[in-house]
């Protein structure tokens, strides 16, 4: 039996957790219900993506109790209890449930919102319950632990309460990570209208306008040239990845090594969404090693790329909030040369790369790759003025992503704090509001 301590004065609900919701668990697919199209099958590997994975797919219609809907409740029970055991909102419009995963229908007297919130906070004593349980690392949380595990659940005042601060806060990090996608995308379609599409250069040869200013279409050439890689644009040139960008290796740092508090070190778990984010076993070497490994020293919005195993082809930008580092093994460090060449060009021509080594066809799945594939890949380069141009309409937006980085980190922080102290009752609704007031939330 587990009981989770409880500070609220004002209970609507004490006993097992499992019979404060409706938990489905989801079910198991044959090799002959999977398709290339469909409903979407859900599984952690998704939840961890932050449900945006599209890999397999259900085509039948005998499973309907196990259909999703948009925002519903999702608890992954079963994995390593270090990256598992977590709570979802479901983020598509349609989805199949696959096992290993609760949807979860809160009873009347709370709601998924709170729910939520409630399993972050039980978070530490669900892993304890699967640790003890571990086998082969890996390890669950069954229907008799629900049934074991002792909550108190505060009124419904208190809840709405408690929403009110944390609701609030998850919007805002929320929000910082849509816009830091909506700035990528606009920096990535400029990217390709400019050097992979050709765009205000066909639209020049043809008289029409390029949609630019006169300063930067001038820039452009109004007509093509053959060249190795086919019709280029006329003045610019093929060049291997190497004359423009360094390839720079990891380095295996010993666990020995490592201390409570100093310099950060870069590892490929780190990257998420092509963007390099804290996490809570992050590791730490003393500050010495930036003298006695300066060739692995990270630089502001260094670009990586996991280059063997199961994460192959998986990305990374280090932002400043996240200096000083070092970069760990099993990962290149892609660097422009110069400073004409911006660091999201540099990212961009990476993806590029990236996207067709991965796409090669072959006999059996890739888990490495060559580092003198990417020196010596060949890309057209254009003159100086016109990159230049490009690091000058896309580095503001850099600068902003990294702005909203630090800022989600920061009331990241707070919420981690908060939530525990609102959700046991230790924290008074009151208290925390003087705390979000102190943060500039």
């Amino acid at each position: 039996m587990y009981r989770v301590k409880s500070y609220h004065s004002e209970v609507e609900y004490e006993g097992p957790i499992y019979d404060t919701a409706e938990w489905l668990n989801g079910t198991s697919f044959k090799n002959s219900e999977r398709a290339n199209e469909g409903i979407p099958i859900i599984k952690i590997a998704e939840l961890k993506d932050n449900i945006t994975g599209k890999t397999e797919f259900y085509s039948g219609n005998e499973k309907d109790k196990y259909i999703l809907n948009k925002d519903d409740l999702l608890y992954s029970w079963s994995g390593n209890p270090e990256t598992s055991l977590d709570a979802y909102f479901f983020k598509l419009n349609e989805g199949i449930l696959n096992q290993h995963i609760f949807k979860i229908s809160p009873k009347k007297f709370t709601s998924k919102e709170y729910f939520f919130y409630l399993l972050n906070y039980l978070k530490p004593t669900l892993t304890r319950i699967a640790r003890d349980k571990q086998t082969t690392g890996l390890g669950h949380v069954t229907i008799s632990d629900l049934k074991e595990l002792i909550i108190q659940i505060p009124s419904i005042e208190t809840q709405k309460s408690i929403l009110s601060i944390l609701e609030p806060i998850s919007q805002k990090i929320e929000l910082n990570q849509k816009m830091n996608e909506t700035l990528e995308e606009v920096a990535k379609t400029l990217f390709k209208s400019w050097f992979i599409d050709f765009d205000p250069v066909r639209a020049k040869a043809e008289g029409k306008t390029t949609g630019l200013s006169k300063e930067i279409s001038d820039l452009f050439p109004d007509s093509f040239e053959d060249s190795e890689l086919g019709e280029i644009p006329k003045g610019w040139k093929v060049s291997k990845l190497e004359s423009i960008i360094d390839v720079l290796g990891g380095h295996a740092f010993k666990s020995k090594d490592y201390v409570d508090n100093g310099v950060f070190v870069l590892r490929t778990k780190n990257f998420n969404k092509g963007i390099a984010e804290p996490l809570h076993d992050d590791v730490f070497l003393p500050k010495s090693f930036l003298d006695s490994h300066q060739d692995f020293i990270c630089e502001e919005y260094d670009y990586h790329l996991v280059m063997v195993g199961a994460s192959l082809g998986k990305t990374g930008m280090i932002f400043p909030s996240m200096m000083p580092a070092l970069r760990n093994q099993n990962m290149w460090c892609f660097r422009p040369r110069e400073a004409k060449f911006s660091k999201l060009f540099t990212k961009f021509i990476v993806d590029t790369v990236t996207k067709k080594l991965l796409g090669f066809a072959s006999g059996s799945a890739r888990d490495f790759f060559k580092k003198g594939d990417f020196r010596s890949h060949k890309l057209v380069i254009p003159p100086e003025t016109i990159l230049e141009s490009f690091r000058s309409i896309t580095d503001p937006l850099l600068t902003k992503k990294s702005k909203n980085i630090e800022e989600t980190k920061l009331i990241t922080n707070l919420r981690e704090v908060l939530l525990p102290k609102l959700i046991s009752g230790e924290l008074q609704i009151p208290d925390s509001e003087d705390s979000i007031d102190e943060a500039g939330v």
